[in-house]
């Protein structure tokens, strides 16, 4: 009678081995996240593209049913951010950061101002009205935000935004329906 082979003993699992795969497999993941970071993130000096709002602002004040407002210009550092006609509500948006970095917007749309104010400054509270720009604007107020609304031919502007009161009223006063 034969006796089976002697086995092989089993092997030890590597002590050593397994942390070390572990290790480097982390190491790996990290560096993978730690590219897609830096590939998806915008560079910071200048966090949100600049975009040219022209273009859209010839198409709205072509299809809009009311006169389309923006700037002449923008002064000096001051970049618009966004901008879109949505000719199915015909709303219309323009986004623009001042040189500190300050937010003001401007939407304008032939819904009332209370549907509006609803839309875009729903937290603010009335503070009464302003003359700005020769026109009559109703403020309202959050802890960080001032809103100017107006009605007028058949269209609602508000202007809202986290600039200075001064700042937001001379960009009112600087909006035209020749852009």
């Amino acid at each position: 009678m034969s006796q089976p082979p002697p086995s092989q003993p089993p092997r030890r699992p590597s002590v050593l081995g397994d942390p070390l795969r572990t290790t480097l497999v982390l190491l790996a993941i990290i560096a993978v996240l730690a590219g897609a970071g830096r590939l998806l993130s915008a560079p910071p000096g200048n966090p949100v593209p600049a975009v040219d709002y022209e273009p859209a602002l010839a198409d709205a004040q072509d299809v809009a049913p009311y006169d389309v407002l923006a700037p002449a210009d923008l002064p000096e550092g001051w970049r618009a951010t966004s901008v879109r006609y949505l000719s199915g509500g015909a709303l219309w948006h323009l986004g623009i950061l001042t040189d500190d970095e300050r937010y003001i917007g401007i939407e304008q749309s032939p819904d009332s101002v209370e549907a509006l104010v609803e839309e875009f400054a729903q937290e603010a509270e009335p503070e009464g009205s302003r003359e700005v720009g020769g026109e009559t604007w109703e403020l309202l107020r959050t802890e960080d935000r001032l809103t100017l609304v107006r009605r007028a031919d058949g269209a609602t502007t508000l202007v809202t935004g986290t600039a200075s009161q001064a700042t937001m009223e001379d960009f009112v006063a600087g909006l035209s329906a020749g852009g």
